[in-house]
């Protein structure tokens, strides 16, 4: 059975790798394998600690059967710079984007993606929160927060393009 869990300083470490280390939306500059490695952790982990003071819960940790399978990061645009280099993709101010909506390899296919999204959708919508974002490519399931279809099947639409790029919301 799937539950999404809060990261906490306990369980950071479930975070999957290269989840927990990667600092791709918090960077601008060109990726490197060094933003991905795990001597990224603890700038990433700074980085965790001032989004959840500032603007509360923005990780979980996908579980099947107490086994960490998954990851979803989320939090105020504003907090994810790399969203600045997807002009004219700019999420909305009064949004919640999610950066990833991550699964590892042999736990994709199953559904558990959408139950992912869903899930999240439902905590966004019980904190009160109006409306969620995200930029994902059409066709691309290595994509950080997923491919554009599973968005759209789960009430998503499309309100921009840019080539393969759609940045996609849901009304709360």
């Amino acid at each position: 059975m799937l539950a999404l869990q809060n990261v906490t300083e306990a369980n950071y470490p479930s975070i999957p790798a290269p989840c927990g280390y990667c600092l791709w939306w918090q960077k601008t500059e060109p990726f490197t394998e060094a933003m991905a490695s795990p001597a990224a952790q603890p700038e990433k982990l700074a980085w965790w600690r001032e989004v959840e003071a500032e603007s509360g819960n923005c990780h979980k940790v996908a579980l099947v059967d107490g086994a960490p399978v998954g990851f979803v990061q989320y939090a105020p645009a504003r907090y994810f710079p790399r969203v600045q280099t997807f002009a004219p993709l700019a999420p909305s101010k009064d949004a919640v984007f999610i950066a990833c909506l991550y699964l590892k390899k042999e736990w994709r296919g199953k559904g558990l993606g959408i139950a992912m999204l869903r899930e999240l959708v439902e905590a966004l919508r019980k904190d009160g929160r109006g409306a969620v974002e995200t930029i994902s490519q059409e066709n691309a399931t290595d994509n950080p927060s997923g491919p554009v279809d599973l968005y759209v099947k789960q009430g998503f639409r499309v309100t921009t393009r840019n080539g393969d790029n759609a940045l996609l919301r849901l009304e709360l």
